[in-house]
C-alpha cells in the first residue's frame, strides 16, 4: 500500500459489508462518514461493516465523521421538479419559501436578506448558477440570473467575498457529535471554518464528553485562509476542502492556496488531506482524466498525507475502481526519484522544542545507519505522526497501547501501528515493541532499528533514542 493515505467516503455505492471489504483491500485505509447525508441509524450499520472488515484483516481502519457545519443551502422542490434557470430572468430567494417551484428559490435562512446588499453575487450548485442581488421584497431578494442551468434541491449557497456570521457548530452537528462519539469515530472533520476558535468550540465539546478525538479543520472559506497558521496550530489535521474553497476565492487562485496550506500543515508536521473532485469522471467513467491524475499526483508530490474521495466513492457506479486508480497513481509517484527529492526539500523546518528534536534526530539516524525500522512508543500515537511529518525514508512503525490511537494512526502518511501491552520499564517496553516486529516478520536477527520514547513508561514527550540490533535469538525458527 502507498504511503499517502486514502480516505474513500461511504455512501449508498459502497456502504455495504462486500463493498467496504473491497475498497479496504484495494487501499482505502480510512473511510468518511458524511453527515450531510444519511440517518443515524443507517451510520450505524455502516460503522459496524466498517469494524467487521478491521477485524477480518487484522489491520487498523480509521473512521473520519464529516460534520456538515452551517452550510447555506436551497430548499427542497415540489412534486414539480427541478427548475430551469434562464440567464437574465428574475428570480426570488425566499427564506420563507416552503419549497423550490417556479421562479421562487427556498434558501431557508430566515435572515438571509441581511446577509447579502445590492449587487452581491449569489453562487448556486457549487457555483454552476450565478445570480446577482437587484433588491429587496417582503418575501425575499429579488435576482437576476447571470449564469443560468438547472437547479434541483438542498444545493449549495455560496456569498463569495461576504463573511457570514454564523455559528460554527449548529444544532444538528451536536447531534452529529453525540452520535459519532457513542460510536467511537477516530477523527472528526469540522466544516466551514473561519477562526482557530471555532476549532477550539469543538474540541471542548469533545473534552466536556470524556473523549480525545482529533479534530481535522476544513479550509474552505477566505476568512480560514486569512487565519491559516492560527488554525493549523490549535488543530490535529487540515484539509484542503476545494468544492467550496473554489467557488469562495476563485478557481484561478485554488492551486496557490492549496499548495501554501500544505507547506504550512508540513511545516508544523500536522495531517493534511487534499480533498474535492480529486477523481470526479469516475463518477460515471471506469478511467480518470489525464488531468486529475496529474491532480491527485501533483498533491502527492507537495507533500499531502491524505488524498480524498467523495461521490467518486459514495455514489459513484466505479468505487474500487477508483480506489485502485487512486492507489496505483501514489505509489507510482512514491516509487520515483522526483517524489524522493521532493521529500527531501519539504523536510520539516528546524524543531522547536526537545520532543520534535528528538523526532527530527531519530529520522535522519534512521536513515543514516540503514536501520529495518524506525519505531515510536506512543500512548496517544503523537511521536509517530511528528516523525512522519519529517518523511522518514526507513519503515515507520508506531507502538500504542489503545485500539483507539491504533485506528487513528490509519489515516497517518505511512506508519505501521501496532498494537502492544503495557510495560514496567524502558527496557520491558523496548522488548515488547522489537519481538512485536520479529513476529509479524518485518525485522530479523542482525537488523538494526531506531526507538523513540519518552524517559519513562507512561511519560509525556520523547525525548530518547536508541539503537539496538535485534538478537538472532529472537528470530523465530524457519
Amino acid at each position: 500500500m502507498p504511503a499517502t493515505r486514502i480516505l474513500a467516503t461511504l455512501g449508498p455505492s459502497c456502504w455495504t459489508l462486500e463493498g467496504i471489504r473491497q475498497l479496504a483491500n484495494a487501499g482505502a485505509s480510512a473511510f468518511r462518514l458524511n453527515f450531510s447525508h444519511g440517518q443515524h441509524d443507517r451510520l450505524r450499520e455502516v460503522v459496524a461493516r466498517v469494524r467487521q472488515v478491521e477485524e477480518e484483516r487484522g489491520a487498523p481502519i480509521a473512521l473520519v465523521g464529516d460534520l456538515s457545519g452551517p452550510k447555506m443551502r436551497t430548499g427542497p422542490l415540489t412534486d414539480a421538479g427541478p427548475i430551469e434557470l434562464v440567464e437574465g430572468e428574475e428570480v426570488l430567494l425566499s427564506p420563507t419559501a416552503k419549497a423550490t417551484v417556479g421562479r421562487t428559490i427556498a434558501v431557508g435562512l430566515p435572515d438571509f436578506a441581511s446577509l447579502v446588499v445590492k449587487g452581491q453575487r449569489v453562487l448556486l450548485d457549487d457555483g454552476n448558477l450565478d445570480v446577482e442581488v437587484k433588491g429587496f421584497e417582503a418575501d425575499g431578494v429579488l435576482a437576476i440570473v447571470r449564469h443560468g442551468g438547472t437547479l434541483s434541491s438542498h444545493k449549495g449557497i455560496n456569498l463569495p467575498g461576504r463573511r457570514v456570521a454564523v455559528p460554527a457548530i449548529t444544532n444538528k452537528d451536536l447531534e452529529d457529535l453525540q452520535f459519532s462519539l457513542e460510536v467511537g469515530l477516530d477523527w472528526l472533520a469540522l466544516s466551514f471554518v473561519q477562526e482557530p476558535k471555532d476549532v477550539v468550540m469543538l474540541k471542548r465539546l469533545i473534552a466536556v464528553a470524556g473523549k480525545s478525538t482529533p479534530v481535522i479543520a476544513k479550509i474552505e472559506k477566505p476568512l480560514a485562509v486569512e487565519n491559516l497558521a492560527a488554525i493549523i496550530d490549535v488543530s490535529d489535521g487540515i484539509m484542503v476542502a476545494r468544492g467550496d474553497l473554489g467557488v469562495e476565492i476563485g478557481p484561478e487562485k485554488l492551486p496557490n492556496v492549496q499548495k501554501e496550506i500544505i507547506r504550512l500543515a508540513r511545516q508544523k508536521t500536522k495531517l493534511v488531506i487534499t480533498a474535492t473532485q480529486m477523481l470526479e469522471s469516475m463518477t460515471h467513467s471506469p478511467r480518470p482524466t489525464r488531468a486529475e491524475a496529474s491532480d491527485v499526483a501533483n498533491a502527492i508530490y507537495d507533500g499531502t498525507d491524505v488524498v480524498m474521495l467523495s461521490g467518486e466513492t459514495a455514489v459513484g457506479q466505479y468505487p474500487l475502481e477508483t480506489v485502485t486508480t487512486m492507489r496505483d497513481i501514489a505509489l507510482n509517484v512514491e516509487a520515483s526519484s522526483l517524489y524522493r527529492e521532493s521529500m527531501a526539500l519539504l523536510r520539516a523546518p528546524e524543531p522547536d522544542g526537545v520532543a520534535q528534536a528528538t523526532v527530527r534526530a531519530a529520522s535522519s539516524m534512521a536513515e543514516e545507519i540503514g536501520a529495518k525500522a524506525l519505531v515510536a512508543f506512543s500512548a496517544s500515537g503523537r511521536t509517530a505522526a511528528s516523525i512522519a511529518g519529517h518523511r522518514p525514508r526507513v519503515p515507520l512503525f508506531a507502538m500504542v497501547h489503545s485500539v483507539e490511537a491504533l485506528r487513528r494512526l490509519a489515516l497517518c502518511w505511512a506508519i505501521q501501528p501496532i498494537l502492544i501491552g503495557q510495560a514496567d520499564s524502558l527496557k520491558h517496553l523496548y522488548r515488547l515493541g522489537i519481538d512485536a516486529l520479529v513476529r509479524k516478520g518485518y525485522v530479523t536477527g542482525g537488523d538494526r532499528v531506531v526507538l523513540v520514547s519518552g524517559s519513562v513508561t507512561g511519560g509525556y514527550g520523547a525525548n530518547m533514542i536508541r539503537v539496538e540490533e535485534v538478537s538472532r535469538r529472537r528470530t523465530p525458527p524457519a
